[in-house]
């Protein structure tokens, strides 16, 4: 069990995760192993109206390896699901728009830094989380002054 590789799943699946819950998406567990590998589960295939959502989050893990690592060595079977997802749905989306939503994604992981950090060292710790697990995380995490 090398911890690196663990600390980077881990900083990667919570960049899914995190960006899921802000998009609404139907998370259903995210799980980390020991190999390094992991895997952020929804309950159900997107469709055409959630694709840009889906992307964005899809993104969104290499984005979260990026801010905390500087590099990011997890995204190729994201690209291919990307890909993947865009011939199920039968959509051409040019590589500028793919850039501009790559850019989305590593927004929205500066803004939800804070959070990533608190779901990734929960999955270090677990190794699987539920999406009830990972909303209390994210719900706790929100200062208490923005509660008024």
């Amino acid at each position: 069990m090398d911890t690196a590789l663990l600390a980077r799943a881990a900083q990667h699946e919570a960049g899914h995760c995190l960006a899921a819950l802000c998009f609404l998406l139907p998370l259903l567990e995210v799980v980390i192993r020991d190999d390094g590998s992991g895997k952020t589960s929804y309950c159900r295939h997107f469709g055409v109206a959630e694709a840009r959502s889906w992307v964005i989050t899809t993104f969104a893990g290499g984005a979260a390896e990026f801010d905390l690592f500087g590099d990011h060595h997890g995204d190729r079977s994201d690209l291919i699901a990307i890909a993947n997802m865009l011939d199920r749905l039968h959509l051409t989306w040019s590589e500028s728009r793919l850039a501009e939503l790559r850019q989305v994604a590593r927004w929205l992981v500066k803004r939800e830094r804070a959070r990533i950090r608190l779901v990734a060292d929960a999955l270090i710790k677990h190794r699987r989380l539920s999406a009830f697990d990972v909303r209390w995380l994210k719900a706790c995490s929100v200062p208490i002054g923005s509660l008024t």
